[in-house]
This record gives structure tokens, sequence and C-alpha cells, in this order.
């Protein structure tokens, strides 16, 4: 069982935790830490868990490289994911995690460059898809 999936920064001390709030809820709290900064927020994200676990797939099968952007947000808009690669074998994922839940306007907006290695994309990929098997929904 995967309670939370966590993506670390090779480069610097960026840091991505998604971790189910309950199990008979659908919002996930996030974690976003960087340099001096942290922030957490609840996310609704169940009903696009799949389109993310495919993301990292995608990922992963393409781990030679890709051209432009490959990105991901939340349903309500609260975290998004854009993920770019480089002929260096580095995978650059830019995380903007916002405040606000539902129709709550943001009060604050906290983004973070995270750097992984093609390497580490298939085990990447097996990680957040055994969390997101472990969705309340599922």
């Amino acid at each position: 069982m995967s309670e939370s999936f966590v993506l670390t920064s090779v480069k610097g001390n960026a840091r991505l935790e998604l971790r189910w709030q309950d199990a008979k809820s659908d919002l996930m709290t996030v974690k976003l830490d960087f340099e001096n900064l942290n922030a957490s927020a609840p996310v609704y994200a169940y009903m696009k868990l799949q389109i993310l676990t495919d993301l990292f797939a995608n990922m992963a099968s393409h781990w030679k490289g890709w051209s432009g952007e490959k990105s991901w947000e939340s349903l309500e808009g609260e975290l998004k994911l854009r993920c770019t690669s480089d002929t260096g074998g580095h995978i650059t994922i830019q995380v903007e995690l916002t405040s606000g839940h539902g129709h709550v306007p943001p009060t604050w907006k906290l983004g973070a460059v995270l750097v992984t290695e093609a390497g580490q994309l298939d085990t990447i990929a097996s990680n957040f898809k055994a969390f997101a098997l472990q969705t309340p929904a599922a």
C-alpha cells in the first residue's frame, strides 16, 4: 500500500508530496517544499488521476526525451505540473500549488522546479501508479 507519493529533485532541495487525506475522501493533501518555503493545500484530483498516471507512464516510455511540454492540472487548478526534457537526460517538472479549494479564490501561489533524471522515470511512474490505486474510489 502506498499512502503517499514523493518526488524529490536531484538538484536543489525541492520536494513534492501527495497524500490522501483519509480513506473516505477524494481529497489529497499536497505539500511543496523549496528552499525555505513550504506550503500545503487540499487538492481534489480523483477524476483526473488516471490522466496523471498516464502522464508519468508516457514520460517513462519516452525516457530518451521529447519535444515540447507535457502537462497536467488538478480538477480545480490548485496543482499544476509542466514537464520538459533536455538532451542531457534531465526532466524538469515545474510545480505550481495554490491555496483555495473549490470556488474559494486563491490567496497564495508557490512554484518550484524539480529536476529528475531520465533513469528515474520508470520508478516514478510505478510509484505514482501504486499511490493512485489507493484512491478511496478505487
